[in-house]
């Protein structure tokens, strides 16, 4: 299906349960101030092996490709209140993604338990606004960039209890870059980060990025197998 799976127009009180979803850009695609408590459990989404061993990032990002450009679960101006969980994400450009265009739309969101594997971009990508999301208890492994929290005013945000691994292979060592992408801003209310535990070379923070956040960080484990620095 291309490009937008289910588009939801103000409707409220749904569920997709035990859904499978080949390719699709916006798979469950909310819209509207009138949309709210969504439940996506237990789902399966894959947009293809390509877009992590061969699609090039930049025409998947906003070039000939950019029909991969979306997520599993893409809020955009809904009331917010939903739940993401148990669902396996593999071979997709982002896993879950937001565009609010102030802080009480698409807030109060619960992602967990979820299986995430050879991400493009983000498995995590609120974008212009945040209020209380939890991101939890998710097995990640081969991500891009996993928390992009670029330019996003709000908060809370909170990440905890999150298990992410990485390959050793060629094709992994190039494409995963970092844990936070986390530059401009501001939040208004912290990000927290706690109990993560981490195998990975990615780098965490590069040199000037969370400055103008406010970034509580503590209580994770990291294991770097690869390269030195990862604390920028």
């Amino acid at each position: 299906c291309w490009t937008d799976v289910v588009l939801i127009n103000n409707s409220s009180y749904l569920s997709f349960i035990g859904c499978i979803f080949m390719g699709g850009r916006r798979v469950i695609y909310p819209m509207g101030s009138r949309s709210h408590h969504l439940l996506i459990e237990n789902c399966y989404w894959d947009q293809g092996k390509e877009v992590w061993t061969t699609h090039d990032w930049t025409e998947m990002h906003h070039g000939s490709l950019a029909y991969f450009n979306g997520a599993l679960f893409h809020p955009s101006g809904t009331s917010g209140s939903f739940v993401m969980r148990g669902n396996t994400i593999v071979n997709v450009f982002n896993a879950f993604r937001s565009r609010p265009d102030a802080i009480d739309e698409d807030a109060n969101g619960e992602i967990y338990d979820n299986l995430i594997r050879n991400v493009a971009d983000n498995d995590f990508e609120p974008e212009g606004w945040a209020f209380n999301l939890h991101y939890y208890h998710n097995r990640l492994h081969n991500i891009h960039k996993m928390y992009s929290i670029d330019d996003v005013k709000g908060g809370p945000i909170y990440i905890y209890g999150n298990v992410i691994t990485q390959s050793k292979d060629a094709n992994a060592i190039d494409k995963v870059s970092g844990i936070w992408k986390y530059k401009g801003g501001a939040l208004s209310q912290p990000c927290y980060a706690f109990i993560n535990s981490y195998s990975t070379e990615a780098k965490v923070l590069k040199s000037g990025e969370g400055t103008n956040q406010i970034l509580r960080h503590y209580n994770n484990a990291y294991f770097f197998f690869k390269g030195s620095n990862r604390f920028q």
